[in-house]
């Protein structure tokens, strides 16, 4: 405890500074008294500056209103009286401006006759010593006050020990009256020296360096002080010498600011010429005060002012508008110097004392945000509400425009007390320049806003010193939003610095309060350039001042758009009518991490980027947090550590991960928020949109390391990514919320993954569609689709990753290529399969009668089949079905295709293509089945060249899904499906291992379905389905080839187990991704067995070394069969040749079933049509078989059975007759019949 006498008070005689003084009155009434004259002409001073807000005055009645202020019209240049109607009609050929600078200097003094505050006050700096004595700085307060904060430590109670250092007798004024204070103390509280009982006992330390120390009980602590001390501080100071004023008397010297100002009334300024603000000059309405009293709010700073019915403010100059800088630009202005603001809650989330680590405990801050008018500066607002008008000719340089609002939050100082927002002002803000918008602030509070000019650009400059290094940032303008909407336009370049938000943004301070952001749900920016680029920085840590980074104050301040920077509202449009958008997203070296683009959550967010030429994205996040996860007004945060509330990470908490329960306060109440069942954009159905229309989509790469990186885009909802030319580099984290969802990117040239890989990852239901008019293309392209919830690397679900307010269901994969900048004839196809108005035109095979005896189209129902094993297999999925599957409506079939009417476009494509590759795989059937005239039913093959030639008609189709290691890999559910028209598809590049894992797999229910023209190559990778589902594989003119990976190669997965409320424990297997290749695999118990259509009507279909695996049936259609033996089935099985016997001679013998068997093997080779005309089967016959005991063959009469290698018998190229098995086919005599049976086909 320290006792001393203030120091002497030096009272000016001309003017107090009230800015360097800590009353922080905005108007005060002194300034505007007697005492409040200059020494600038006539005595007078800095009045207007500090002039007061119009109070309330009372009218008859008792009544309380606000007097009306002047109204302002300045007119440089203006027209002669009389001449106009409009008094701000400026005179043609004029250039008369209008200049508001700073005034002349001047200078005031201590008063000669010095005063003396003969007083006592007590300084709170707990480190008080010689070296630190009593300031202002550390806080000082009354000694009848000083024992509140004192004891309100953590720990501090009547039990504890004080200890109280009154020190040297020689060094201390005051320790002799001290001493005597204390002996009678202890006397009349008959306290006993070294006694034990804290109620009774204390000690005396004696020093020879600091003297003595008295220690007791904190209660008989708080006894002395107030019985001993307290009255006899008179006596204690008279010991003490006063400190003499300085002398001579010290000198100051200001200037007096220039403004054009008026409350309820209009200020209307016009110049033919410029319009120049210097000195920090500003031009406003301040309005007058809010004369509402509200009892529930209690807490506001006397200082505030909240003011209303501010007047409108028109500012047009045939020139520039221009605001000169100052030359010590570490003085320049951010947002909070003006616009101050306060708010914390405590650990409760109520307003009440907030606990402080270290520190006494914080007192009540109700939420409120109000105007220090006095440091508005260089700048035009409307500042207690109304409209703002800005016209210039020419630029518009470094201005400031403001129309903000203020805001009270009353209520909420209990947990029942109901917290409501109280918000004020607002207006219309409209801002035109014929020439550029350089640099600048321009924040709307609240209303509706424009700006139009000729280009955004860069204004002024901010210096970084660094060690004696300087980097140089330029700066260009900066747009800020609370509840309040912006479209902003210029005819070239738009180029904006960044996004604040000003109730985000710190106050340079070492522990920073108050954080709450000011947009709403009905937040939105509008951003378009009609003749040039939009250009975002998103340089957001050097936006204001200079700063030399080597000071503590420096540092701060760098860092106080940490929070406030680069985000967005929920609502963000942003076009290039004629050129691109670039997102400029500069990897720092110092994060490690790229500038991300962040928007806000709300119930029906909206990014749109449309640019004619390219768009480079760089890192965008749609945040997938919930509203009530962001700092609001009603749940602000602070952004100190010694609080419980505190930010946590603001760029986490928008990108919400869904993870296990957290461990510190604040976080586990965000946690608490961040996973409804409901999300708050379910009810919306409009995606969000990146086009660039005749120009490409780049992803933002850079070096992390010793890897190249791409930075990446996260979407809350389903996300449409259209480029004319090509999509690169892509890093994609997509998320659905309807089963109606699709998410789709698609490029009218080629979609390329990126320098080392592409990743495309899906939360949600519906579908991803990639489509590309040429090629799809990456060294590795990941595709997956995971529902839900996240999963590890071995395919187990991760705890606490549930998405509640998402379904189970996963979402579909789509790859198409070759289209050619067309669509698929969807429909066509629709008219011809599927339109029940067409149905009588449609063949019998495309017809079913439903039990009312309706016929309809047969895609309409579904059908099941029941398997040997007895399980019943779907071997047809029709409309109703799918319609139930995305609407949970179920409905009758002409039902159905009325709802499906109404589906979005890309939902009913989904299905169009579902029945395209249904009917692939019908053709395929009805190829190996004959039907009663012995031909194959319903045409075979070329049903399926009907379907191809409908949905994808003509040739001009053309382009490959070629990767060098593919993942297309449904976790939750969905189908995946590879369509190239005129393409093929390569799963793994030749010779690469595919890591485990890899390859088109399904892990949930899902069918595999491809389609290609030409070959269909598995290389090391692998096609399959773990956990049931069919797969169907169509190769138009190509081979289909199961690839030489390992049979064995695997990746495990351990089982989930669960136990619910009941201690009833359950075993749930997940899929085992074992063995590459081709295949429907059983991946854990009660798996549906799952079928394969292996297609390739004039090419060869090859199981390889890797083999094809099917649970269920398997069809093979094809010109060719290879290593038939490398085939698992465990059902029926057509079009696969019965694998040779040794102990079975090649030879027909006699009878009945023999001959009949030799005719219909006869009759299927000399079919007539090609598409007619059964698979041809490859056979070398390696051996006649041999009796039991028989001695071995030896290689020569092995050699000599086949006919010796020089007799040989070998096909005959030129003949018109290829008869197999009657020798040894060479690769060019099989390329040869290939080659014919295209020819016959009319295919090539």
């Amino acid at each position: 405890m320290s006792f001393g006498a203030t120091q002497t008070a030096f009272i000016p005689t001309v003017l107090q500074d009230i800015r360097a003084s800590s009353l922080h009155v905005p108007y005060s009434a002194a300034a505007n008294s007697a005492a409040a004259k200059g020494t600038m002409a006539g005595g007078a001073g800095d009045a207007v500056k500090y002039a007061d807000l119009f109070p309330g005055v009372s009218q008859g009645g008792g009544q309380a209103v606000a007097p009306a202020s002047w109204s302002y019209t300045l007119v440089a240049g203006a027209t002669a009286p009389g001449q106009a109607a409009d008094p701000l009609q400026r005179m043609a050929g004029t250039s008369g401006s209008i200049l508001l600078q700073e005034q002349p200097s001047f200078t005031y003094t201590a008063n000669p006759a010095q005063q003396t505050r003969n007083s006592v006050v007590i300084d709170l700096n707990t480190g008080f010593s010689t070296s630190s004595p009593p300031n202002t700085n550390s806080g000082t307060t009354a000694p009848e006050n000083w024992l509140t904060p004192i004891t309100s430590y953590s720990g501090v109670n009547d039990n504890a020990t004080a200890v109280v250092a009154v020190g040297r007798l020689d060094a201390i004024p005051a320790r002799a009256l001290f001493d005597q204070l204390f002996a009678e103390f202890i006397a009349e509280k008959s306290l006993v020296r070294n006694s034990t009982d804290p109620a009774k006992g204390y000690k005396i330390i004696e020093s020879s360096s600091s003297g003595y120390s008295f220690v007791m009980s904190v209660a008989n602590f708080k006894l002395f002080y107030n019985e001993k001390i307290v009255p006899n501080l008179t006596a204690i100071l008279a010991a003490y010498t006063l400190p003499t004023p300085p002398v001579p008397p010290v000198q100051t010297t200001a200037s007096a600011a220039t403004m054009v100002r008026t409350g309820t009334g209009d200020i209307n300024i016009a110049a033919s010429g410029d319009i120049q603000l210097k000195g920090g000059a500003s031009i406003y309405t301040a309005g007058r005060r809010d004369l509402t009293v509200f009892a529930d709010f209690t807490t506001g700073p006397a200082t505030a002012n909240y003011g209303v019915g501010g007047g409108h403010v028109h500012v047009a100059a045939g020139g520039n508008i221009d605001v000169t800088l100052p030359t010590d630009r570490s003085q320049m202005q951010h947002y909070t110097e003006w616009l101050k603001r306060q708010g914390t809650v405590n650990s409760s989330y109520v307003f009440g004392p907030v606990w402080q680590s270290g520190l006494p405990d914080r007192p009540p801050e109700q939420s409120s945000w109000w105007i220090d008018y006095t440091n508005f500066q260089r700048g035009v607002g409307a500042l207690g509400g109304g409209n703002v008008d800005i016209s210039a000719g020419g630029d518009l340089n470094n201005l400031t425009v403001a129309v903000p609002t203020n805001g009270r939050v009353r209520g909420g100082r209990t947990a029942t007390e109901q917290k409501i927002l109280e918000l004020r002002n607002g207006g219309a803000m409209t801002v035109e320049a014929g020439g550029a918008v350089r640099a600048g602030y321009y924040y709307l509070g609240r209303g509706a806003g424009t700006i139009e000019a000729g280009e955004f650009a860069v204004g002024r400059e901010v210096k970084i010193t660094n060690s004696g290094r300087v980097t140089t940032y330029p700066i260009a303008p900066i747009l800020s939003l609370g509840d309040a909407t912006l479209n902003v336009r210029t005819a070239g370049d738009l180029r904006l610095q960044t996004f604040l938000d000003p109730l985000m943004i710190g106050k340079g301070e070492s522990h920073e309060f108050n954080f709450m952001s000011g947009q709403t749900d009905r937040t939105a920016l509008s951003l378009t350039s009609t003749g040039g680029d939009v250009i975002l920085v998103g340089q957001t840590t050097y936006l204001s001042k200079d700063l030399n980074s080597t000071g503590g104050a420096s540092a701060a301040w760098a860092n106080v758009n940490n929070f406030a920077g680069n985000i967005y509202p929920s609502k963000l449009r942003i076009a290039a009518l004629n050129g691109s958008v670039i997102n400029e997203a500069q990897y720092n070296t110092t994060t490690g991490s790229v500038p991300t683009l962040y928007t806000l959550p709300g119930s029906s967010p909206e990014l749109r980027i449309v640019a004619a030429d390219d768009v480079l994205v760089g890192s965008i996040l749609m945040s997938r947090a919930m509203p009530a996860m962001i700092p609001s007004p009603f749940e602000p945060v602070a952004g100190t550590t010694l609080v419980h509330v505190n930010l946590s990470g603001m760029h986490s908490v928008l990108t919400n991960p869904i993870g296990g329960p957290p461990f510190t306060p604040h976080v586990l109440h965000l946690y608490s928020l961040s996973n409804p069942e409901h999300l708050p954009n379910e009810n919306d159905y409009e995606p969000s949109r990146i086009y660039a229309l005749d120009g490409s989509i780049i992803g933002t790469t850079y070096s992390s390391g010793v890897s190249i990186a791409t930075a990446g885009i996260m979407a809350n909802e389903q996300t449409w990514f259209r480029a004319g030319t090509d999509i690169r580099n892509i890093n994609y984290n997509l998320r659905n919320i309807h089963p109606t969802d699709v998410s789709l990117v698609e490029a009218g040239n080629d979609i390329v993954g990126g320098p080392i890989y592409g990743s495309i990852y899906a939360q949600g239901p519906g579908a991803v569609v990639v489509s590309a008019g040429r090629d799809v293309y990456a060294p590795e392209l990941h595709i997956m689709t995971v529902g839900n919830r996240a999963y590890d690397t071995n395919n187990r679900p991760v705890d606490f990753s549930q998405i509640f307010g998402l379904p189970d269901e996963g979402a579909a994969i789509t790859v198409m290529a070759g289209l050619k900048g067309k669509q698929p004839s969807y429909d066509a196809f629709l008219a011809a399969y599927l339109d029940p108005s067409n149905v009588t035109a449609m063949p019998d095979y495309l017809k079913t009668t439903l039990a009312d005896g309706t016929i309809v189209p047969i895609y309409f129902t579904d059908a099941y089949e029941l398997r040997k094993s007895g399980q019943s297999h779907k071997i047809r999925s029709g409309l109703v079905s799918f319609v139930k599957g995305v609407t949970g409506e179920t409905l009758t079939p002409q039902d159905a295709w009325a709802r499906f009417q109404s589906l979005p476009m890309l939902t009913r494509e989904r299905f169009v293509r579902q029945v395209y590759v249904q009917e692939l795989r019908e053709a395929g059937k009805d190829q190996k089945s004959p039907g009663e005239d012995g031909r194959p039913r319903n045409v075979g093959y070329n049903r399926g060249h009907a379907a191809i030639e409908k949905l994808f008609p003509g040739q001009d189709w053309k382009g490959d899904v070629t990767v060098g290691n593919t993942l297309f890999r449904t976790m939750a559910g969905g189908n995946v499906e590879v369509l190239t028209p005129g393409g093929g598809l390569q799963v793994a590049a030749l010779g690469k291992n595919a890591p485990s894992g890899y390859g088109l797999v399904t892990l949930g229910y899902g069918d595999i379905n491809i389609f290609a023209r030409n070959s269909v190559v598995v290389n090391r990778s692998r096609i399959n389905t773990f956990g049931g589902g069919d797969e169907i594989i169509w190769s138009t003119v190509g081979d289909i080839d199961a690839g030489r990976g390992a049979k064995t190669a695997r990746v495990s997965s351990a089982p989930e187990v669960h136990t619910d409320i009941d201690a009833v424990t359950r075993i749930l297997e997940k899929a085992d991704m074992s063995g590459s290749g081709i295949g429907t695999i059983v991946g854990f118990t009660g798996v549906e067995e799952g079928d394969v259509h292996l297609i390739a009507p004039e090419g060869t279909v090859n199981a390889g070394d890797a083999g094809v695996r099917v649970s269920g049936n398997l069809n093979i259609a094809a010109l060719f069969v290879l290593n038939a033996n490398n085939f698992q089935v465990s059902g029926e099985v057509k079009g696969l040749p019965a694998q040779e016997s040794s102990a079975a001679p090649l030879k027909v013998e006699g009878g009945d079933a023999s001959q009949k068997a030799a005719t219909d093997a006869a009759k299927d080779v000399t079919q007539s049509g090609a598409g007619q005309q059964a698979s041809i089967i490859i056979v070398e016959v390696l051996g006649f078989g041999g009796g039991a005991g028989e001695a071995p063959v030896n290689q020569d009469e092995q050699q000599e059975r086949r006919g010796g290698v020089n007799e040989q018998r070998t096909q005959n190229p030129d003949s018109a007759y290829q008869v197999l098995g009657a020798g040894q086919m060479t690769a060019d005599e099989a390329r040869q019949v290939i080659a014919e049976r295209r020819r016959v086909s009319g295919r090539r």
